[in-house]
């Protein structure tokens, strides 16, 4: 028995208030505005906003861009009042009414109890309840004795359609009820559904899940045992239900379009295509079709093959009907072409690091550029943010990008048809990308040129895989800032290599990911759970050939050889009192394994800090281990990024709406980098076994969210809770920090984070 799920069948719960304070802020909210609230006064604000929109749109009738946002005004006052006739005032929608005891739902609320424990196979339960009042304050106790449950002793399939029976017992493996398991009516439900699934994958496009009836007998087995009959019942007069097979199938590529004249038609693979012009080659179409003439009807099939025409992003709907007119059973393919050219642009904040910066990204799509379902996009991105230049200053961060883009809507690479028209359920992809990027920080200025290709493909069950064959990165970086220089000056001379990074180099890598969906049919969108696992192999081609042979000398490239490791998992879980419990853990390795440069580029290091990451930190201010950033006084003075090869971190969030659009947050960040290597310049900054787990950041703290539902604006706050820059004994809230002063910009125990989007 799951007590969370009997939580959610009371009829009446107390009112929401803080923890361990006896007030119910709630309720005074929706009072204040009970108290203001005239209904009839909306309904006659509504009346009159009607008439007055009525006849402006009447004014600008002859004038179509005017009345369409008159008619957009109207929409949208009328709405807005509706909301407020039915369901309150904004204090009221944003509060709630006081909960007052009724004993009617208290009976109800059992009586529920009684009944999800029967479904759960637990026949001989008893719930009671009992009242007590205190002060005008009702507490109700309900006492549940669930019994023994009742479990599944045979299974039994009755049924006049012995087609239906075969097939049903050729897939009894894969049935839900199982000999010995407890009764339970969603299982049975679940059942009913793959029964139903399976037989519209086999032909029978006409049967219903209302044919499907479950009988559970305990009558004559005794010690709780219970026989499930499955009844598959036959049409009315008729002692089978009818396979259908497919007959033909039209594919028409333009349903979007009305012209004069009749579409010409042309045959492939069997289909039959209809168009007035031939925009698209049939032969990729093909692939991403999986219903075939002579083959019986699917309904898998039929969902396959609209996914996967959706999947092509040519098209903005594609409908298949199956036409039963004439003796024949016709399957029809209508595919509405999206616009051939797109212009997309996005502006707003970008926020990735210390403080917001304005964002501009501009994106242009142009559709199956050579007939053959491939699209080319280009997109531009310029952006300013602040970073941080220590404790208490920040510095700004000027990005500015172009890529181009060319997406395949097929892998390239050698194959027979029959092999590419299987891999058409995959969904795969091929992109051959190029771009420029220029990064100004106060450090360095930092421009990359970088060129891809890179497969994608998708599992039915929705893992998701990309491959990247080969990327190149031409880096340069320059006006690197003097104090930036002495740091890497310095380092080297204690035998860290680092500034190496920062020397013009050729950055070559094959990349490997996949992304697993743990739960595949979530019960609402908040639920979820995946697992991402990234592979990154640099100068894998320097194994084979050396980069003497075909880097000249005279360019001083430096080149990299090395293997990163990232795996990433997050889980969303629901809670009663409309809340979320959220929490992650990120695993990751990196190291060099060239000896003549055993550094990484700067971008394949590991970083920690930030609102993305242990947000009582400022962002890639964290570690490594317990190296400890100090000034000339002794003080710790977050200077500059500090990069780890190793990243172990975790978080906790626990999310829960307050009103309306406003959600608040708690949270717990645990985590660090660390170096492989000792290293005299960065002192306690590599990974040792016997005090890696006393080398944890942990920061606490909280936030407030405003969801728009297309955007959503965080704001956190971090607190420094167990800092391991400090001795250890003075570690868990070190002294150093003023945690009793009230919290400013400038104080190191407090880290303000500005986002968008959640954390993860």
């Amino acid at each position: 028995m799951d007590a969370d799920d009997l939580d959610n069948l009371y009829r009446q719960e107390p009112n929401s208030r803080p923890p361990l304070l006896p007030w119910a802020p709630y309720v005074a909210i929706y009072q204040w505005g009970l108290n203001r609230y005239d209904q009839e006064a909306y309904r006659q604000e509504r009346a009159e906003r009607r008439d007055y929109f009525d006849s402006l749109q009447q004014t600008v009738a002859d004038q179509p861009r005017k009345l369409k946002r008159v008619q957009r005004q109207r929409y949208q006052a009328l709405n807005k009042l509706d909301k407020s006739i039915t369901e309150g005032n904004l204090a009221m929608r944003w509060g709630e009414p006081l909960a007052v005891y009724d004993p009617n739902q208290t009976a109800y609320t059992a009586k529920q109890m009684q009944q999800y424990l029967s479904n759960r196979g637990y026949f001989e339960n008893v719930v009671t309840f009992q009242a007590s009042t205190n002060q005008r304050l009702t507490r109700v106790t309900y006492q549940v004795q669930e019994g023994k449950p009742y479990k599944i002793d045979s299974l039994v399939l009755v049924t006049r359609d012995t087609a239906i029976a075969g097939l049903i017992e050729k897939y009894e493996e894969n049935s839900l009820l199982k000999i010995g398991d407890n009764y339970d009516s969603d299982v049975i439900e679940d059942e009913r559904n793959r029964i139903d699934v399976l037989l519209k994958d086999h032909g029978y496009y006409t049967f219903s899940r209302n044919y499907i009836y479950f009988e559970a007998d305990t009558s004559y087995l005794g010690d709780r045992k219970v026989v499930i009959r499955t009844l598959i019942r036959t049409p009315e007069g008729q002692d089978h239900h009818k396979v259908y097979t497919i007959d033909s199938v039209i594919v028409t590529t333009d349903a979007n379009i009305a012209q004069p004249g009749t579409r010409l038609r042309e045959r492939s693979n069997g289909l039959v295509y209809q168009y007035f012009e031939k925009e698209y080659a049939t032969r990729i179409l093909d692939r991403r079709i999986f219903l075939y003439p002579d083959s019986l009807y699917s309904r898998s099939n039929t969902l396959n093959t609209q996914r996967q025409l959706a999947n092509l992003d040519n098209f903005k709907f594609i409908n298949v009907k199956y036409d039963t007119l004439g003796g024949e059973f016709i399957a029809r393919v209508y595919m509405s072409p999206l616009p051939k050219r797109q212009i997309s642009d996005e502006i707003g904040l970008l926020v990735s690091q210390a403080f917001p910066g304005p964002l501009v990204n501009v994106t242009f799509t142009n559709r199956n550029v050579f007939k053959h379902l491939e699209n080319l996009q280009m997109t531009g991105r310029f952006s300013i943010e602040g970073v941080p230049q220590g404790d208490t200053t920040t510095g700004t961060s000027t990005e500015a990008s172009v890529n181009a883009s060319l997406f395949f809507p097929q892998f390239l690479i050698p194959g027979g048809e029959q092999f590419k028209q299987r891999l058409g359920y995959a969904n795969p992809r091929t992109r051959a990308q190029i771009g420029y990027a220029f990064n100004n920080r106060p450090e360095y200025n930092r421009t990359t040129v970088n060129a891809g290709f890179v497969y994608t493909w998708e599992t039915l069950r929705g893992t998701r895989y990309s491959y990247n064959l080969w990327d190149l990165s031409l880096i340069q970086t320059q006006d690197i800032a003097e104090s930036f220089q002495t740091i890497l000056d310095e380092q080297a001379a204690q035998g860290n290599n680092l500034r190496r990074t920062f020397e013009p180099s050729l950055v070559s890598s094959m990349q490997v990911s996949a992304t697993y969906n743990f739960l595949k049919n979530p019960t609402n969108d908040l639920q979820t759970a995946y697992l991402r696992v990234f592979l990154d192999m640099g100068g894998t081609i320097w194994n084979v050939i050396s980069p003497t042979s075909v880097i000249p000398e005279s360019l001083g490239l430096a080149t990299f050889q090395y293997l990163k490791f990232n795996t990433d998992f997050i889980r969303y879980r629901p809670l009663r009192d409309n809340s979320v419990l959220a929490y992650r853990f990120n695993i990751g390795m990196a190291g060099s394994y060239d000896q003549s440069n055993p550094v990484l580029p700067f971008e394949k290091y590991f970083f920690a800090g930030g609102s993305n990451s242990i947000r009582a930190w400022s962002p890639r201010r964290l570690g490594p281990g317990s190296y400890r950033q100090e000034d000339d006084d002794g003080n710790i003075q977050l200077q500059f990024d500090q990069q780890g090869e190793i990243l172990l971190a975790s978080s906790v969030e626990w999310r829960r709406n307050i009103f309306d659009f406003i959600d608040g947050a708690l949270f717990v960040d645990v985590g660090n980098t660390w170096t492989f290597r000792e290293e005299s310049a960065r002192p306690g900054a590599n990974f040792e076994f016997n005090r890696f787990w006393n080398e944890f950041a942990v920061g606490m703290g909280a936030g407030i969210r405003a969801d728009f539902s297309f955007l959503i604006l965080r704001l956190d706050v971090g607190v420094k809770t167990h800092d391991p820059a400090f001795p250890i004994g003075e570690r868990w809230f070190p002294s150093e920090y003023p945690y009793n002063q009230p919290f400013m910009v400038n104080n190191p125990a407090y880290t303000l984070n500005l986002g968008i989007g959640y954390p993860f």
